[in-house]
């Protein structure tokens, strides 16, 4: 052992004489690094011992009110004022499931109905129009699919998407009778007679132009439309109430 660089032997630099571990200039923290630490290298053992402990309780406190704070339930939730609603369909039949779900306070809240049509499509689909699934459905309501057609949430929906398409520049821009050609063309349909029926129903002759029909007209042309598809063929409507509560928190 050697004393420090002075000109003249003094006392070892932070040496503890009743401690001989401390007399050691090549161990760490008195040889006991296990439980002690040293910031600078010159520290007393102890203090920085005691600091270091102070933090890591700090540490401990702060993750056990985090931990508590992600366990905590979420907050309650007012029952939602629309359902959630979705389309399925097998055969003639058409499935629309409307679905409530939320959190009461205690446990998570779901509830609603499933409602079963069956009939021709205009009907079971709510799709008055048969409008065919697409993007064009999609942003009037569809909430589903039956075969190439769209299935409509109920049929005021439908009858609004009918209605919305005829107001479409495509249509506005063609007499009646071009109308119906696009939307019944005669290899799938007796284009002649659709066309005889609507223009009926609007109460003018067939080349006059949809922008030149006034809000009466094109209303009766939506129903004539719907008439000649075969909305008003009614088929059965049968629903199902459901509802649970999930997991208590």
């Amino acid at each position: 052992m050697s004393p420090d660089w002075a000109a003249k032997p003094t006392t070892v630099p932070y040496a503890k004489f009743g401690d001989p571990q401390s007399l050691n200039l090549y161990s760490y923290v008195d040889n006991g690094p296990v439980n002690r630490i040293d910031a600078d290298g010159h520290g007393f053992v102890n203090e920085a011992f005691q600091d270091w402990d102070f933090d890591i309780r700090q540490v401990g406190v702060a993750m056990e009110e985090a931990n508590s704070q992600s366990s905590a339930a979420p907050p309650k939730a007012a029952a939602p004022e629309k359902p959630t609603v979705t389309a399925t369909a097998t055969g003639t039949t058409a499935t629309i499931t409307r679905t409530y779900d939320y959190f009461d306070g205690d446990a998570v809240v779901e509830y609603g109905e499933v409602e079963t049509r069956t009939g021709n499509h205009p009907f079971r689909d709510n799709n008055p129009g048969d409008i065919v699934g697409g993007t064009f459905s999609k942003a009037n309501g569809a909430v589903g699919t039956d075969g190439r057609f769209a299935i409509f949430p109920n049929a005021a929906t439908g009858f609004q998407a009918l209605t919305n398409l005829l107001m479409t520049s495509t249509y506005q821009n063609l007499s009646i009778d071009a109308a119906i050609v696009r939307y019944a063309p005669p290899i799938e349909n007796d284009t002649k007679a659709y066309q005889a029926g609507v223009a009926a129903a609007v109460g003018a002759p067939g080349q006059t132009r949809l922008s030149n029909l006034s809000a009466s007209q094109l209303g009766n042309m939506v129903q004539a439309i719907a008439r000649i598809e075969g909305f008003f063929q009614a088929g059965t409507v049968t629903t199902r109430a459901f509802g649970y509560q999930g997991f208590d928190w």
